[in-house]
């Protein structure tokens, strides 16, 4: 995909539907401020994802998504993730206040208690 080209992108960086094996070199848009992975066959948030430091926004929406690694709290600028429609069964503990404010689907919280904490 070229991510390399896109160094210094700014935008939305949009990889909704896709297929892709690898997020290899995702890692290099230092300055990506929006991420949208949604409708992506994920289980696990990529660790390059965890790589940007300026990512406020991440859309993870109907992604099968099983966990989230603790590792989103060392987002610093993240103000918003999306995680409508997920398969989340355990969360580490330490995100239940990081995400309160983050995540706007009230569905997230309902289903919190069938979510065990690790």
């Amino acid at each position: 995909i070229g991510i390399k080209y896109l160094k210094n992108f700014k935008g939305i960086l949009d990889l909704t539907h896709n297929n892709l094996t690898s997020y290899s070199g995702l890692e290099s848009l230092t300055k990506l401020r929006a991420l949208n992975l949604s409708h992506v066959n994920l289980p696990l948030v990529p660790d390059e994802v965890l790589l940007l430091p300026k990512l406020r926004v991440l859309f993870m929406d109907y992604c099968c998504l099983i966990t989230l690694p603790k590792g989103l709290t060392d987002l610093k600028k993240l103000k918003y993730i999306g995680l409508q429609d997920h398969k989340i069964s355990t969360l580490p503990v330490e995100l239940c206040s990081y995400l309160y404010d983050m995540v706007e689907d009230r569905d997230f919280y309902e289903n919190l208690q069938r979510i065990k904490f690790s």
